[in-house]
């Protein structure tokens, strides 16, 4: 199904719909879409996303520490960044760049 919604310039967008199954917690865990590609989506037990399986069939993976914060992700083929907290749960690093707070 798709819907279509017209813009402030006048123009027309069309919102594609899709399917979604969602999980007992609320987490949506697959996504079909109206040409029958699918995406899945995984869960940790703190509803925490660390897997997502797109529709060309790449795959995201994502890691947390303890506080909730993303440490890691993978997207697809792309080389893997990883991320570090300071104990206020400020983001001090992410990939090779540095981040400093006053």
């Amino acid at each position: 199904m798709s819907t279509n919604q017209a813009e402030s310039t006048g123009e027309m967008t069309t919102i594609i719909d899709g399917t979604y199954t969602y999980d007992a917690n609320g987490n949506r865990t697959e996504v079909l879409s109206h040409n029958g590609k699918k995406e899945t989506f995984a869960y940790d037990q703190m509803d925490q996303l660390i897997q997502e399986t797109k529709k060309d069939g790449s795959v995201n993976e994502y890691k947390y520490d303890g506080f909730g914060n993303r440490i890691y992700q993978k997207i697809g083929n792309k080389e893997a960044v990883t991320s570090t907290y300071n104990i206020q749960n400020q983001l001090t690093a992410y990939g090779k760049e540095t981040i400093k707070y006053d």
